[in-house]
């Protein structure tokens, strides 16, 4: 059956059909009674079970690969998150402005609240981009999400790219170095969907 090995044991009132092909392998105890199809479709639903509870092990779990990509951004958000936790009334307001040139409804917040609301963010992101039973598309989608915003805020703030061009000026070079949090983001997305097809 499909590389399955079945081995029969007789006993007083029951057969032993060891699935050997399934990790772990399973002990199923079937009535002397029982016919052959009864029999096969018992081993195919512990396979499809095994099967089932393997997939959704290794795709929640972080792969090794994911690893470099996944603690060098979820350190440096997480440092920049834990950063702002005092973050001056002023230092929020200039914050804040360049946020509204891509996001216009957080004008309406105070600039204290901003700060803290920013900071919760990139602690929380920062943390779970380093926590490994986080799913990797999760977290890529949330830092994709993220660094979209920042270079969002990046193309629409005046002063920080060349005028009809996506080059960064002097001012605008820290911003736009964020596009590799993008790119990661993305790859980690594209990489966990790429798994669940295969």
């Amino acid at each position: 059956m499909d590389g399955v090995d079945i081995v029969a044991a007789t006993d007083v009132d029951a057969n032993v059909f060891v699935a050997a092909g399934a990790r772990p392998a399973v002990d199923v105890l079937v009535p002397t009674g029982w016919r052959l199809p009864v029999e096969r479709e018992m081993i195919e639903v512990l396979r499809c079970f095994s099967r089932r509870s393997t997939s959704r092990t290794e795709e929640n779990a972080m792969r090794v690969s994911h690893l470099p990509l996944r603690l060098t951004t979820g350190a440096f958000i997480l440092n920049s998150g834990l950063g702002k936790r005092a973050l001056s009334s002023e230092a929020a307001a200039g914050l804040q402005g360049m946020a509204a040139n891509a996001v216009p409804a957080v004008r309406t917040m105070r600039p204290e609240t901003f700060g803290k609301t920013i900071s919760a963010a990139e602690t929380a992101l920062g943390a779970a981009l380093l926590a490994p039973f986080v799913p990797s598309a999760l977290a890529g989608a949330a830092l994709a999400a993220f660094s979209g915003g920042l270079l969002t805020m990046y193309w629409k703030t005046p002063g920080m790219h060349e005028r009809g061009s996506i080059r960064p000026t002097q001012d605008g070079t820290a911003v736009a170095k964020d596009v590799w949090m993008f790119g990661i983001g993305i790859a980690l997305v594209i990489d966990a969907v790429d798994r669940t097809r295969r």
